[in-house]
């Protein structure tokens, strides 16, 4: 049954369309090819594999019987789901060994979370980040102090205002919290990797982050 299944990548998106993300052009590895098609079996909404294991874990094992991936770096990293690999201090070969791991493992996230968000959820994304962006402001206004030195008719104002937005700041939370539910599910590992990059400002995102 699974191996009927592993025939079927008429759901894939197409390797064209991935290279146009940094995530994807610019990782370099010799089994390119199987482990994006992992991650699309692993993530893509419309697997069948998605469709059949609710469980990741379940999921990935599956996958793992099908698709052949002979690095064994590689393939363990994709079964990580958010753990990190740890580096040995004692072990000067085997600390250079777990840093190459990491750097591998920084760029599958990277892969993951890029094909999760921006194209996956595309739209849905540019609303989140947008959530996020008036959240912050609306935050920004509520923290400002007001000054000291207005009448107390514009002090009063002012304060009447901050309460004013308090609840459409609530909200816009509920509703930031169902679209990353919605986009990334239960993939939390990936959400964070994401957000850390959204963090940064609208500007980082435009300028590192955003595809047109």
């Amino acid at each position: 049954m699974e191996m009927s299944l592993a025939h079927n990548k008429s759901f894939m998106v197409s390797s064209e369309l991935l290279m146009a993300y940094d995530e994807f052009a610019s990782f370099e590895h010799g089994e390119k090819g199987n482990i994006i098609d992992f991650i699309q079996y692993a993530y893509h909404m419309e697997s069948p594999f998605v469709r059949m294991y609710e469980s990741i874990n379940d999921r990935l094992q599956k996958i793992g019987e099908i698709v052949q991936i002979k690095d064994e770096r590689a393939f363990q990293i994709l079964f990580l789901v958010g753990t990190s690999i740890k580096s040995v201090d004692d072990d000067e070969l085997a600390k250079l060994e777990a840093e190459q791991n990491q750097r591998m493992q920084s760029q599958i996230d990277s892969m993951i979370s890029c094909f999760l968000s921006r194209i996956q959820n595309n739209y849905k994304f540019e609303l989140y980040i947008t959530y996020q962006s008036l959240f912050s402001e609306y935050c920004s206004r509520l923290r400002s102090k007001v000054p000291f030195y207005i009448d107390e008719d514009k002090a009063l104002k002012a304060m009447e205002t901050k309460v004013k937005i308090t609840q459409p700041s609530q909200d816009l939370i509920s509703s930031i919290e169902r679209l990353r539910k919605e986009i990334f599910g239960n993939n939390t590992h990936y959400a964070e990797i994401i957000d850390k990059k959204v963090s940064k400002g609208v500007e980082y995102y435009a300028k590192n982050f955003k595809k047109g």
